[in-house]
Formats: structure tokens, C-alpha cells, sequence
């Protein structure tokens, strides 16, 4: 799917490609906004401050996904949520009307849009069923796969390094618990073999992983 997205970029009047610095706010929230970015490299966190001036983490982006994430409809140009280099980021600037012009009057790049578009919605179905889930090891448990596919790397076997040095309390603000909560129950996962800590290094282990909690489209594509 990564390359759908591109391809979609790719076929516009006019794009340009933005570098951003570790810890860079690539877009505020509340803020009037004409251009989306496409990832080509780093990491994106999506989050949001609540009434007490707090984070919470929304999502991870990586490259291959866009932002802002309603980018591609009929919307206020006013943004959500903030978008935070995690580290290096590359990016693809555009105009956003531009791309709306584009899928309404070429209908291949429609198309390899419409699939993109599936693609994200299958990924924000898979954080929903996250936030369902009745227990916090439960909602650990299911959040595993998607941290692997969004800032890991593949090692050996079922096996994936983070990229990121992800916080418990982002790991809490992910799946709506405390962080006293998941510091608990990630050692219980690492007690089951979900997944070794070393340090600042993470390494999940897919093996241990419900099958059901894993969505294939984001390994056949990482």
C-alpha cells in the first residue's frame, strides 16, 4: 500500500520534499492548513492535549502513511491533532485541494487512492478494537502487533526491534490505561515471551501474539 500513496503524490502538479528535526511539530492543531505530507522516512506521532494541558498519544505514523489523517476529503481546514517528528522525519508536501482536483478528474489515480483509503481505515479499525478490548493485558496484547508495524524492524523469525523508544506512559496514553497499570502488565507479556526488554531496546515477539489481533496488510507491507 506504501507505494499506492506515492504513486498518488507523484501524479500531482506540484510537490515538494520537507526535512523535519527530532521532536519538530509538523503541524498544530487548531491551525489552518492547505498542504498534507506523505512520509518518506522517520516517524510521526498523531496526539492531542486535554483540558490540563497533557498529552495523548492518538497514533504512530511511519513512511508510507499521510497526514493530516482526514487529508483526503471535503473538510474545515482547521487540524485535529498535532503531528511530531519522532526523530528524522522526510516528508512529501502538497496541496491538499490539489489531490482532491486529481481524484475527481483521473480515474486511475482514483482508484490507487480508494485502495489507500481502505488501507487507513483498516488501520484505525484495528486501534478501535484495541481500545474494546475489556482488560489492559488484553489491550497490550493487541497493541503488540501494531507497534511492531509501525516502529519496528524485522528481525529473526516472528521477531521485532522497536525503532522508537517508546515511553509506558505513550504505551498508556495508546490504550487509554495508567501507566503504573502497564508497567505491571508489560512484565507479565515478558514473563509469556511477548516481548524482551533490554535496556531502552524492545524486541515484540509475534509467536506469542493471537493470531486474530494480528492484521497481515501492515506485515506484507513493512
Amino acid at each position: 500500500m506504501k507505494k499506492l500513496f506515492e504513486n498518488v503524490v507523484k501524479s500531482l502538479p506540484t510537490y515538494r520534499k520537507e526535512n523535519f528535526k527530532s521532536n519538530d511539530i509538523i503541524v498544530g492543531s487548531g491551525k489552518v492548513q492547505k498542504n498534507s505530507h506523505y512520509i518518506r522516512s522517520g516517524y510521526v506521532k498523531v496526539y492531542d492535549l486535554n483540558a490540563n494541558g497533557n498529552i495523548k498519544t492518538i497514533a504512530l505514523l511511519k513512511a508510507g502513511d499521510m497526514f493530516p489523517l482526514i487529508w483526503g476529503f471535503d473538510h474545515t481546514p482547521e487540524t485535529v491533532y498535532y503531528y511530531k517528528a519522532m526523530g528524522p522525519v522526510e516528508t512529501l508536501s502538497f496541496e491538499t485541494a490539489e489531490l482532491r482536483n486529481k481524484l475527481n478528474n483521473d480515474d486511475e489515480v482514483a482508484k490507487d487512492a480508494h485502495l489507500a483509503f481502505v488501507y487507513l481505515a483498516w488501520d484505525f479499525m484495528e486501534r478501535i478494537k484495541c481500545l474494546q478490548m475489556p482488560y489492559t493485558q488484553e489491550k497490550l496484547l493487541r497493541l503488540l502487533p501494531y507497534l511492531a508495524a509501525k516502529i519496528g524492524t524485522k528481525k529473526n523469525g516472528k521477531k521485532y526491534e522497536l525503532d522508537y523508544q517508546i515511553t509506558q506512559e505513550e504505551i498508556a496514553q495508546l490504550i487509554g490505561a495508567t501507566r503504573e497499570s502497564v508497567s505491571a502488565h508489560l512484565a507479565k507479556l515478558e514473563e509469556r515471551g511477548a516481548l524482551n526488554r533490554s535496556g531502552s531496546r524492545i524486541v515484540i515477539d509475534m509467536e506469542y501474539v493471537p493470531q486474530e489481533y494480528i492484521y497481515e496488510l501492515w506485515f506484507t507491507n513493512s
